[in-house]
């Protein structure tokens, strides 16, 4: 298959970051999701998923699933920032083990296939990153329910970079005014810590289940949330 062939549709990646995940009703039932390779320890979660039928691989990253460990990850405070010499500044939890993940995938690519980032949450801003410095260039990039990764250098490194890709956003079907909350944090702070998505916002219309556990982070499930939006999405024919 040539580098120019169509790539699966944005659901059809979506259910494979669905089934990585571990979400019930994903993949084949009681098998957990067959890697190729998958990235050790825990301060960077993901790895690669071959498909040479379609000639593609997948660099899949989940987001973390702890609501707390999130929210210390994304902390926007200036002392838990970092600041990368050619992407400015990020909160650490965005950067820390990053580069050593990238070159490990990098390793582990196959040349003869092309790229796609698929990712989640705090998987997003990896995803962002390492597509930026990855030695291999990707030709779609999935984020769904984005944290906002860096200021405006990395804004222009990515418009600059000319990299596919779509970056969606839950928002209640009956409210418009409430989003997934993850995508407003790190929040904008003129100066001390002025964060914004890298890509417009592409939103999806889906009902958030007023009793979910995860109150506030509601809109935010990638399996109950963006999943089925994107696919009424492409049902509209958008």
């Amino acid at each position: 298959m040539s580098a120019s062939a169509p790539l699966p549709s944005d659901s059809w990646l979506a259910e494979q970051l669905a089934w990585a995940y571990g979400y019930s009703g994903f993949g084949t039932p009681g098998e957990t999701y067959p890697w190729d390779y998958q990235l050790p320890g825990d301060s960077v979660r993901g790895g690669i998923r071959r498909f040479p039928e379609l000639g593609i691989q997948l660099r899949l990253w989940p987001g973390t699933e702890d609501p707390h460990e999130w929210l210390l990850n994304v902390s926007a405070w200036p002392e838990t920032t970092q600041d990368h010499p050619q992407l400015g500044k990020m909160p650490w939890g965005f950067l820390e083990g990053l580069e050593t993940a990238s070159a490990l995938l990098d390793a582990e690519l196959d040349p003869g296939l092309g790229v796609v980032d698929v990712a989640h949450s705090r998987g997003c801003p990896h995803a962002v990153v390492n597509a930026l410095i990855s030695q291999v260039r990707s030709r779609w990039v999935l984020l769904m329910g984005s944290p906002r990764p860096g200021t405006m250098d990395l804004v222009r490194a990515w418009q600059g970079a000319r990299i596919p890709g779509i970056s969606y956003r839950t928002v209640n079907l009956h409210d418009r005014r409430e989003v997934d909350v993850v995508t407003k944090v790190p929040f904008y702070v003129p100066g001390a810590a002025p964060f914004c998505p890298v890509m417009p916002w592409t939103d999806l219309e889906v009902q958030p289940d007023p009793n979910d556990r995860w109150m506030m982070l509601a809109l935010h499930h990638e399996d109950t949330m963006y999943l089925p939006g994107i696919k009424a999405r492409e049902g509209a024919g958008r």
